[in-house]
């Protein structure tokens, strides 16, 4: 996997630099401790640094525009939204939070060991703390700050249109590596009626459910009604991420029309009065 170890081209505010020298530090001193691992403890630091980009876009087309200091909180909190995976890796070898421990509430726990965030108000701090430690949660409580809500949404579509394509890469025959793929079955014919039936139902799926790589692209899939902004429902059709990942399930009739099924329910969507920046669904 050739994910980036350095921020892209596109140039940060200055607001960023503490935290982007921390998560780098972060990475590099569990790659100390875990020199077996370095490959999928850069993989997390790569994902980390584009989510941070797919966040911005999302944040530079909400309207109306969030408050400024609102804006660096969710930018902040999309760099730093998986710091937990650095320590779940290195003590328990594995990405997965029914082995291990969730990494959301880690991460959180690893932002106040290290002193993180820094420079922000102290409100927008526990809020970027809240959004780590909440940003995996498979539905969002209601009754949230509308402010954290806002970033959750921010968030969790950005870490979803860039984790999509690096979890596709290693689901791809001949891939193997069992930490991405959470050592699901490679058999090419095994899937879960649950996941599809989540799918059919336009909810997304339960990590629980799977026990294949297609049901990992079942999941993935459902992905796509959990999207908050019509920006990021336009990106998965744009980017041929659903068309990918409908391609590599068995060509059996129960899959059969699943593309054209979400590509109509997306533009349906964007279709629909509302249907823009800030607002969720």
């Amino acid at each position: 996997m050739s994910a980036p170890v350095s921020p892209p081209a596109t140039a940060l505010p200055p607001f960023l630099a503490p935290h982007l020298d921390a998560l780098r530090a972060c990475w590099l001193l569990h790659r100390e401790l875990a020199p077996d691992e370095a490959d999928n403890l850069r993989l997390k630091y790569g994902h980390s640094l584009r989510v941070l980009h797919e966040a911005a876009a999302l944040v530079a087309a909400l309207d109306p525009a969030p408050e400024p200091d609102l804006a660096r909180a969710i930018l902040v909190a999309a760099l730093l939204h998986d710091v937990g995976r650095f320590p779940q890796l290195v003590r328990y070898g594995t990405f997965s939070d029914r082995a291990s421990e969730n990494h959301g509430i880690l991460g959180a726990r690893t932002l106040v060991r290290l002193g993180l965030p820094r420079g922000l108000a102290p409100g927008r701090a526990r809020l970027v703390r809240a959004c780590v430690a909440m940003h995996n949660r498979k539905d969002l409580p209601p009754g949230l700050p509308p402010d954290l809500d806002l970033a959750l949404r921010v968030v969790r579509d950005a870490d979803k249109l860039d984790i999509l394509p690096v979890v596709m890469e290693h689901l791809r025959p001949g891939a193997d590596n069992d930490v991405v793929t959470l050592g699901l079955s490679r058999d090419p014919l095994a899937w879960t009626p649950a996941l599809l039936e989540s799918l059919l139902a336009r909810r997304p799926g339960i990590y629980e459910d799977m026990r294949s790589v297609n049901d990992f692209r079942l999941l993935l899939l459902s992905w796509a009604y959990g999207m908050n902004f019509e920006l990021s429902r336009r990106a998965l059709l744009e980017r041929g991420l659903l068309r990918e990942l409908v391609a590599g399930l068995p060509d059996v009739a129960p899959m059969r029309g699943l593309y054209e099924r979400l590509r109509a329910d997306l533009e349906r969507r964007a279709e629909a009065p509302g249907a823009s920046g800030r607002a969720p669904g």
